[in-house]
């Protein structure tokens, strides 16, 4: 499964990423919306995870575009 993992503490997104490459996965890593949304534009997943308290925004206020870029995309917060 390719992941998008989207969060600002680095240290958790590449614990996260590390993770699920262990269990077989591609997983990404977004520190915020505009890096998510500028890799959704050019890749695409079939799941993210995405951090409800961003540094600088909340994710379900980028959750619309997120769904928006990728409809058919299962979503885990």
């Amino acid at each position: 499964m390719n992941i998008l993992v989207i969060d600002d503490d680095a240290s958790l997104r590449r614990t996260l990423r590390l993770s699920l490459e262990l269990l077989g996965h591609t997983a990404v890593e977004a520190r915020d919306s505009a890096q998510a949304f500028e890799l959704l534009q050019r890749r695409s997943f079939e799941a993210v995870l995405l951090d409800l308290r961003l540094a600088q925004e909340q994710g379900l206020d980028i959750l619309p575009r997120l769904l928006q870029l990728a409809p058919d995309c299962k979503l885990w917060w």
